[in-house]
């Protein structure tokens, strides 16, 4: 009872606001429970089994909304008509229509209910569009599954799940998973928004969660768009912020579902949003407004192609640090070997070597990696026997130029530099006259060691 007053007032506080109380006035929440009745449901879980632990969810979900006039919830159930060894792949039923306050029908019907078959998760969807019946602009539909395992008749819920999206029969659906095993999820994540408990324990938390998305979320998809105005960008971190005070609200990590398409996420309908697209360099939409209970689509241009600097040879295992500007603005510090994306346009990349290697006016193209080629190092070793005061110099036209002070102190130090000729130019700390200046000229061979005796 205490879990049960407590889910009542969150559903209070979120639907107590002015904008949302308006919003729900004027919509009817349609939430279709989907209930898995296979023969696998009667294992033991824990101290309880699966199937027990079903029902108690299945409860608490009707008894936390039976009082709010404008919540419809219907039960449809499927393995429970015929026994397994049958494969009956249309044992789905809708045990209880849609109505408001439904709770005493769902408590009748689960106590003559016994798990039997098998697992037709793809048709019960299919049916679910005789459940909903019309779909009308009021109607706020969803949809939770509660299960313990995958579909066993060889359709593909996902696919189902995508088409009730797309034919707007559903807004969003939830997946509620019973001790699924985590090789598993990527079964259920592409049917909506999936939600695993490990042990009964965890089923309070679970079902506060489940309903808070329910009623105080809209369903937003992100297109990030190619240089094609295809929405093929992905793998990117996206953050929302609310225009009013710049706050950050959500951070969700942009993903393309097993259908192709952009996964859904879901927002609070009533923020107005600015959005970060943290590519290289970041992109943002402003003054994002979403509509709920609708399906919302934010587009937003993202072209990306990929840089890499590779260091010739495979000699040299070491990570050389790369610094990624654009228009004098810097973007990003990438290692070299790594394949890294920025959006299109020309780039200025300063490779960290000694010394230093800049390429200017590097081309990034839609989906094509521009490659830098640089040689590998090599590797000089430079050896005192008392302290000094030097540096490394590189030709610079008729000039030499300094590139690198050396360590003053220690018996030998060890540099990675680029092919090419180099001066030393040192002297002994105890020598105190410019006549002791001492300098030798060297050549660094691309993947060799040399030792250079001061």
């Amino acid at each position: 009872m205490r879990f049960r007053l407590h889910i009542v007032l969150v559903l209070l506080a979120l639907m107590g606001g002015r904008q949302v109380t308006q919003a729900q006035e004027q919509h009817t929440i349609r939430m279709l429970i989907i209930m898995d009745a296979s023969r696998s449901m009667l294992s033991t879980w824990g101290t309880t089994t699966k199937w027990t632990a079903a029902k108690q969810i299945l409860i608490e979900l009707v008894d936390s909304v039976n009082t709010i006039q404008n919540v419809e919830t219907a039960l449809r159930v499927y393995g429970h008509q015929t026994v397994q060894m049958e494969n009956d792949c249309f044992d789905s039923k809708l045990e209880v229509p849609f109505r408001t306050g439904n709770a005493l029908r769902f408590k009748n019907t689960m106590n003559y209910l016994r798990p039997n078959g098998v697992t037709p998760i793809a048709y019960s969807l299919e049916q679910s569009i005789k459940d909903f019946g019309e779909v009308k602009a009021s109607q706020h539909n969803v949809i939770v599954l509660i299960t313990d395992g995958a579909e066993s008749c060889g359709s593909n819920p996902c696919e189902v799940v995508e088409e009730l999206r797309m034919k707007g029969v559903v807004m969003k659906s939830y997946v509620i998973g019973l001790g699924i095993e985590e090789e598993d999820f990527s079964q259920f994540e592409c049917m909506g928004d999936f939600m695993n408990i490990d042990n009964p324990s965890g089923i309070d938390d679970i079902l506060e969660l489940t309903l808070k998305k329910v009623f105080n979320s809209t369903t937003v998809r992100v297109d990030l768009l190619d240089s094609y105005q295809k929405a093929s960008e992905t793998d990117v971190v996206m953050s929302f912020y609310d225009s009013e005070n710049n706050k950050v609200k959500y951070n969700y990590y942009h993903t393309i579902n097993p259908l192709g398409n952009p996964d859904t996420l879901a927002v609070d309908p009533n923020v107005n949003y600015n959005m970060q697209v943290h590519t290289y360099p970041p992109v943002w939409k402003n003054n994002i407004t979403v509509t709920p209970f609708k399906y919302n689509v934010v587009e937003k241009p993202a072209p990306q192609g990929s840089l890499r600097v590779k260091v010739r040879g495979d000699s040299f295992k070491s990570r050389i640090n790369c610094v990624v500007s654009k228009d004098q603005d810097f973007v990003h510090v990438q290692n070299s070997n790594e394949v890294v994306q920025y959006l299109l346009g020309n780039y200025k990349i300063e490779i960290l070597t000694l010394p230093v290697i800049i390429a200017e006016g590097v081309v990034i193209e839609q989906n094509k990696t521009t490659t830098i080629e640089i040689p590998a190092p090599g590797t000089v070793t430079f050896q005192r026997s008392a302290d000094i005061k030097g540096g490394i110099y590189a030709p610079d036209g008729n000039a030499w130029t300094e590139i690198y002070e050396l360590a003053g102190d220690g018996n030998r130090e060890t540099l990675a530099l680029q092919p090419g000729t180099y001066k030393v130019i040192y002297r002994y700390k105890n020598l105190r006259s410019m006549s002791a200046t001492q300098e030798q000229i060297f050549e660094v061979v691309s993947g060799r060691t040399l030792t250079i005796k001061l």
